[in-house]
């Protein structure tokens, strides 16, 4: 993992990928691996690999609420609203303090008003 994490910080995306999917390879439910694994493809501009990995996270550890805030706003921004609503809903029904899903769940609520 900090191979992977010094990689990004390196601007290595490709190399940083490789290092989260051997991590993942080993302990699938490994959110220390498949967060910024996401987040490297999300950088990359490839979203749906982005929410292949957090769905796998998901698969394994359903509980796993920053996993799920992030596959809420990347189903957001992949043009997936209603989605987005419904997994950043889940996580506030388990923890209805969890600071991400509520700044998520606002900014869609106010791009939305915004966009009618």
């Amino acid at each position: 993992m900090a191979l992977g994490n010094l990689l990004v910080r390196k601007e290595r995306e490709d190399e940083a990928v490789e290092q989260y999917r051997a991590a993942l390879d080993v302990l699938p439910g490994y959110g220390a691996a498949a967060l910024p694994l996401a987040e490297a493809y999300r950088r990359q501009g490839d979203r749906e690999s982005a929410v292949r990995t957090l769905v796998d996270l998901l698969g394994v550890d359903p509980y796993h609420l920053d996993g799920l805030t992030r596959l809420g706003v990347l189903l957001y921004e992949t043009g997936r609203r209603a989605q987005a609503a419904v997994a950043l809903r889940r996580v506030l029904r388990i923890d209805p303090d969890h600071a991400g899903a509520l700044a998520a769940l606002a900014g869609i609520t106010d791009a939305e008003t915004v966009d009618d």
